[in-house]
């Protein structure tokens, strides 16, 4: 991927991750696990804009741009609404198999492309935010702009929320 996003409008680069799918898989078996791989690509499909990309990454996780080509200029604010919206829309919904209610949860790291040169750092840091969530509690999307002072205190920093303040915080989740 050669391509200068110094020439590109302002974009979002969100990695996200079915919460809990091993458990799931392991649990109900691969065919709902393909049920709830359904379920979120759905949601995605219908709740991104026509200009957003959305794709399956490996597994269970998702790669999203949100694209700022649209007449009503994307900004911070706009586009954590929108993956909040479908962080909420994905944890609403569920699943039935072989009679099992199986509730589904996602978890979304999210970057601005102001300041980046390179979409491959801004998808490595958009892994690392995603996997802030996954410590933290799992089920939201990580922002810098938009993190609670919680989420930071549950994975053991206790710094105040400024924008770009925590970008060092190191994790180690096995999942």
């Amino acid at each position: 991927m050669n391509i200068n996003i110094e020439k590109i409008k302002q974009f979002y680069v969100v990695f996200s991750d079915i919460d809990n799918f091993k458990k799931i898989n392991d649990q109900y078996g691969h065919d709902a696990g393909d049920k709830v791989l359904t379920t979120v690509s759905n949601i995605l499909k219908r709740e991104l804009r026509q200009d957003d990309i959305a794709a399956r990454f490996g597994g269970e996780e998702f790669l999203i741009i949100l694209n700022d080509m649209t007449k009503d200029k994307l900004n911070d604010e706009k586009a954590y609404n929108i993956i909040e919206k479908i962080r909420r829309k994905i944890e609403s919904s569920y699943i039935v198999y072989q009679g099992n209610k199986i509730k589904v949860s996602m978890t979304f790291g999210m970057v601005s492309s102001g300041g980046y040169k390179d979409v491959r750092k801004m998808i490595k840091e958009a892994d690392e935010k995603m996997y802030i969530g996954k410590r933290s509690g799992k089920n939201k999307v990580v922002f810098d702009s938009y993190m609670v002072k919680d989420d930071i205190e549950n994975i053991g920093n206790s710094c105040e929320m400024k924008s770009r303040e925590c970008n060092n915080i190191e994790t180690d989740v096995n999942e």
